[in-house]
């Protein structure tokens, strides 16, 4: 009786170790599955491109590509060509006084915008790309201003610097926001100006998602007391502003507002650096994030990687301090979601409507990321600088890892005119050859066994 419940023991550890270790097997490929780069996805076409052009962007609705590239023969002439994404056929070519740059158009609205420093009939210039259509802008005042896009409506705005009388320099009291598709002025703003003192206007930001602006504004009285603040105007009427945020010490221009009047920005007015979330609204302070071991770094080179906020303003991917956060209405009610570890990784692109980050991580160095890195550059191809990282975006969770950025458009073209589908590939094929050579030891060690197990059956008969 003793005997046969120790051989039944056995049976069951024998059993036991084999499911094991084919789970764990089942769990590496899993690993290698998510953690292997992928490829961005296959070739669907060539676009005819030519030496200098290069890849501007995508226009989703039409769905159309856009690539830039110089005139020949003209120092800062560039053209525009517009590439119908189905048939890869050139639609239109459109001719602009110098390269558009992600901040001189947007995407959605297709315009871009040039200001008048490098025109001949010294007015700023508005370009639909979706059209080829080109239309003078008559802002007041707007010759030396920096002209700033609405993100999905036909608005341009800019600071009004016409030299008032007596004065040598010329400063702004007001801005101006022009209607693209007719050219006439929408609003100027602020509606009222202070009476008393000297007043200016130093930037203005146009608020994504809304009809609200954003002025930066300081004055000086006459008792000589300098102050600066933030209001928030509604742009299609209110002769009040709906929202102030005073002393105000910070230069938003690199912050990122959200449509409810949520602004987050890197403020320097700290030691260390640190990310701040105001509520424009309310005039509060929701949050302030000192970062963690990045402030060395990046003070010696004077790169302060910007704050990235949702439509809804409820979180926030903090690249200086390396974490998301949950944004609530009051500054208790804020939270940290997740972080990630290296100061090397950077935030590239984040999806919120699907609600995914993409982060790029530096080549690993710690077990086991560094061994299947090293894999995937000698037998997949892949890049030495490290990988684009997708993640979740409220919990930090890998999605999977990818070769090139995924998150920015469904279609990619590459330096050589390859249109390339984004859809993040496993390589199978090596996934494939790493299970194998993991199932050889056990495929091996099972065949020994039954070799002997063979043998004694055949001794003992």
């Amino acid at each position: 009786m003793a005997k046969s419940e120790g051989g039944a023991m056995k049976r069951w550890l024998a059993r036991s170790f084999w499911v094991a270790a084919w789970i764990a097997w089942c769990w590496a490929g899993y690993g290698l599955w998510r953690e292997l780069p992928r490829t961005l996805g296959p070739v669907i076409g060539k676009l005819d491109l030519h030496e200098t052009q290069s890849f501007l962007g995508m226009l989703p609705e039409e769905p159309t590509f856009l690539t830039r590239g110089r005139l020949p023969g003209i120092v800062e002439g560039w053209r525009i060509q517009s590439w119908d994404a189905r048939t890869l056929q050139l639609l239109r070519e459109t001719d602009v006084p110098y390269q558009v740059t992600p901040w001189t158009w947007s995407p959605v609205t297709g315009y871009a915008v040039f200001d008048a420093s490098r025109s001949k009939s010294r007015k700023p210039l508005a370009v639909n790309l979706k059209t080829g259509r080109r239309i003078e802008l008559d802002g007041r005042g707007w010759e030396d201003s920096q002209i700033k896009l609405h993100a999905d409506r036909p608005w341009a705005a800019a600071l009004d610097r016409r030299a008032k009388p007596n004065e040598k320099i010329p400063s702004c009291d007001a801005a101006t926001v022009l209607d693209l598709d007719s050219g006439k002025e929408v609003a100027t703003l602020p509606r009222r100006l202070p009476r008393d003192g000297k007043f200016e206007v130093r930037n203005i930001e146009l608020m994504p998602g809304s009809d609200l602006a954003v002025l930066e504004c300081s004055s000086l009285n006459v008792e000589g007391k300098y102050s600066q603040w933030l209001e928030c105007w509604r742009v299609t009427g209110g002769e009040q502003p709906v929202g102030r945020l005073e002393n105000w010490v910070l230069h938003f221009a690199d912050g990122a507002l959200s449509a409810n009047g949520r602004l987050a920005c890197v403020h320097l007015g700290t030691v260390p650096v640190a990310v701040s979330v105001f509520d424009l609204l309310s005039g509060k302070r929701l949050l302030i994030d000192p970062p963690q071991g990045m402030f060395e770094e990046h003070f010696a080179s004077g790169i302060w990687p910007a704050p990235r906020i949702s439509p809804d303003g409820n979180t926030v991917v903090n690249g200086l301090g390396r974490s998301v956060y949950e944004i609530g209405p009051e500054p208790e009610n804020c939270r940290r979601l997740w972080r990630w570890e290296s100061p090397q990784t950077s935030v590239t692109s984040v999806d919120w409507a699907g609600g995914r980050v993409e982060l790029l991580e530096p080549s690993a160095t710690e077990f086991p990321h560094a061994q299947i890195e090293w894999v995937a550059r000698r037998l997949g191809g892949s890049p030495d600088f490290g990988s684009y990282c997708v993640c979740l975006l409220h919990t930090g969770a890998t999605l999977y890892r990818c070769d090139e950025s995924s998150l920015d458009a469904p279609l990619a073209i590459r330096d050589g005119g390859s249109v390339v589908k984004v859809d993040p590939t496993p390589r199978w094929g090596l996934i494939a050859l790493l299970q194998a050579i993991l199932a050889a030891p056990l495929v091996t060690l099972w065949g020994l066994l039954r070799w002997q197990k063979w043998r004694l059956s055949r001794a003992s008969t």
